[in-house]
């Protein structure tokens, strides 16, 4: 939804800044392990009730729509370096 919202004028900057956003949260819950919970508390802590191996594309997932729309869009990505490193 966010990403479709980014291609309409008035809601271009405010979806892009959200997408951002989630990146970022997304790659700061990354486990030392390379791996996503479940589900997290809004401060970052990992309330994941069991193991869920989709997590990962997901979370990569979320990363690339963030990357790619910034892209079309001729955003720079400031993160891209931290969110290429999140990805291995």
């Amino acid at each position: 939804m966010l990403v479709r919202l980014a291609e309409e004028e008035p809601y271009r900057k405010e979806s892009l800044a959200l997408l951002r956003e989630i990146a970022q949260f997304i790659l700061f819950c990354k486990k030392k392990d390379g791996s996503w919970g479940q589900r997290y508390h809004i401060e970052g802590q990992d309330q994941s009730i069991y193991k869920q191996e989709d997590n990962v594309p997901h979370s990569i997932l979320a990363l690339l729509s963030y990357v790619i729309k910034a892209s079309e869009l001729g955003e720079k990505v400031p993160e891209l370096r931290k969110i290429r490193e999140g990805m291995k």
